[in-house]
């Protein structure tokens, strides 16, 4: 139950973050479809979705979408198909007509499948492309940080819960520092600073921690 909390409660802080929600991107759906089924359900959010699993896709159109009405209006099918598990905008997002008021997303926890045999003593709940990946949850933000970078036009906020405060404390300097090595990022010749907004969810003895950043152009700012 307290999952389901942590969930609902990252998709309120979304909520008091960006009260007017036109479009939104899920990173990694999942077969059980949870947060877009929160977002539609409970705030009429439109949603666009990724996965990295072809059967999770499946069976979240199959059984999911498709047999509720209210889904179908609200989700722009079909789910999108990450074919790079390295990837995470790269590959899903179109540069040149993709617009999105968020991204939101659950970073997979593990680096390794003996980090994962570790954690479950018997047969693990949910599908390894969930909780999986190359340098675990610091190495996902780190890939999806250098990666906003390039759709920083398409999308206003990205934002991820994390699951280690470890990782948390890393992040809001690790966006700072990328920011300041901008030719590395930006192909435009524009400044560029950016706005990084953090939280944290506490439900029982769970806790979880909030990131979200936005690029602000300089030159916008100051003509405006």
């Amino acid at each position: 139950m307290s999952k389901d909390l942590i969930k609902m409660n990252y998709l309120v802080c979304e909520d008091l973050m960006c009260k007017i929600v036109i479009h939104e991107l899920k990173r990694g759906v999942g077969a059980n479809f949870i947060y877009p089924i929160i977002g539609i359900q409970k705030y009429g959010w439109v949603f666009s979705g990724s996965d990295v699993n072809k059967e999770s896709i499946k069976w979240a159109e199959e059984q999911i979408i498709q047999k509720n009405n209210s889904l179908k209006f609200h989700f722009n099918s079909p789910i999108r198909y990450q074919e790079n598990d390295e990837q995470i905008l790269d590959g899903v997002i179109n540069i040149k007509c993709d617009k999105f008021d968020f991204t939101i997303c659950n970073p997979p926890f593990f680096d390794s499948q003996e980090q994962r045999n570790a954690r479950y003593s018997s047969v693990c709940p949910i599908n390894q492309t969930e909780d999986q990946t190359s340098g675990g949850e610091i190495g996902f933000l780190c890939r999806l940080a250098h990666e906003s970078a390039k759709y920083r036009n398409n999308i206003k906020w990205f934002t991820s819960l994390i699951g280690k405060k470890t990782t948390f404390e890393f992040m809001k300097t690790y966006l700072k520092e990328m920011i300041l090595d901008s030719s590395d990022h930006m192909d435009d010749g524009i400044d560029y600073d950016i706005l990084i907004a953090t939280g944290e969810i506490e439900e029982g003895q769970t806790k979880r921690w909030l990131i979200g950043w936005k690029f602000i152009n300089f030159n916008e700012e100051n003509n405006s």
